[in-house]
């Protein structure tokens, strides 16, 4: 029972350093591309690049209101409030049935200038002026000029039971928190491929091979009681437990930090997961014993690699169709994160160390 406990932390243990890893590049990764604005700006992008009319995504991105959100000229914001989504989406769609537009008059011999005004706020019987109503009314007759559209249809939906401003901007509002909560759940899901991607690319390059390091960890004592220990040494102490990644949220601004401290915080962690991991000497990384196998290493002399070059070619064909299931294995624990298995390493060994004092006592 012991043994199997022990490479089950053993396993934890290597998964958590190469986690930590793959956590750090993707977090480089993510900051370097500025992909959550880019996401952003893409899902807004489906919904206003209307193809029967015009790319409105395009102007609310220039709108004022959303381009001072932005951190510098050549990017984009990575949240945009929905307040604010909303008085800029309202003004866009407003102003764009009141663009000034050109006739030619035959008479005259020139263009005119056509350019119709803007609603005036409507009154009740009593005389009083209706707030926000000739905003309302410029909305809706923008809105019917558009032609027939999926986006129109979206527009004409928030204008149901709406009479004045404050009404038509908290729809528009509410309709765009359940837009990025749904976008958050799309982002997420992108970032687990990602990690599973790049967990895969980590475990070719270094060669972990999850099925080969547990029938190691399982045959070898020494290595595998080496790796606990250092497992056990490692969670003991909580200053090694890796930072809880930021919840991605498109409804809430995503924490300020700087982009150079936060990239120089990712690679000192990556670099020291790999230092702890090549010191506990275990059995990854390419070498041709590992490859052709260790029975018939001997016969792949130095002398006579360049005669055999066909028959390693094709041994490190058998290797990698081999080792593509624990490639596979490890890649999807990798996405895992590395405070998942920080939490397993832990519980793992709470579970040895409730177990082996019964044991020695039989």
């Amino acid at each position: 029972m012991n043994i199997f406990i022990d490479v089950a932390i053993s396993m934890a243990f290597v998964f958590l350093l190469f986690s930590i890893m793959v956590s750090g590049i993707c977090e480089m990764w993510q900051m370097l591309k500025r992909k959550r604005a880019h996401f952003l700006r893409e899902a807004l992008e489906d919904v206003f690049n209307c193809r029967q009319n015009k790319n409105y995504a395009h102007l609310l991105y220039a709108h004022p209101m959303i381009d001072r959100l932005k951190e510098r000229k050549q990017t984009y914001p990575q949240y945009i409030p929905s307040a604010i989504f909303a008085d800029a989406l309202i003004d866009v769609i407003r102003n764009d049935s009141k663009l000034p537009r050109f006739r030619f008059d035959q008479e005259k011999k020139e263009f005119v200038v056509l350019q119709d005004a803007y609603s005036v706020d409507s009154t009740d019987a009593s005389g009083n002026v209706l707030a926000g109503t000739g905003v309302v009314a410029d909305f809706t007759a923008a809105v019917e000029e558009l032609k027939e559209s999926d986006l129109k249809q979206m527009l004409r939906t928030l204008l149901l039971g709406v009479t004045n401003y404050d009404q038509l901007k908290a729809t528009t509002a509410r309709w765009f928190d359940d837009y990025m909560a749904s976008t958050t759940t799309w982002y997420k899901r992108y970032l687990t491929r990602i990690l599973f991607i790049s967990g895969l690319v980590v475990a070719i390059i270094f060669n972990v091979d999850a099925i080969h390091l547990a029938k190691s960890f399982y045959k070898d004592k020494l290595l595998r009681e080496r790796v606990v220990d250092a497992a056990i040494q490692y969670a003991s102490n909580e200053a090694n437990r890796p930072a809880t990644p930021e919840a991605v949220n498109f409804n809430s601004a995503p924490e300020k930090i700087s982009m150079d401290s936060a990239v120089q915080v990712n690679v000192d962690a990556v670099t020291a997961a790999y230092r702890r991991a090549e010191l506990l000497d275990i059995p990854i990384g390419w070498n041709i014993e590992r490859v052709v196998g260790y029975k018939k290493y001997p016969q792949f002399t130095v002398h006579s690699r360049w005669l055999k070059l066909p028959w390693f070619a094709w041994e490190l064909l058998k290797y990698i169709v081999l080792s593509l299931a624990g490639w596979l294995i490890t890649a999807a624990a990798l996405s895992y994160g590395a405070d998942y298995w920080f939490n397993m390493l832990s519980k793992f060994i709470s579970i040895r160390t409730a177990v082996k004092p019964k044991e020695e006592k039989k």
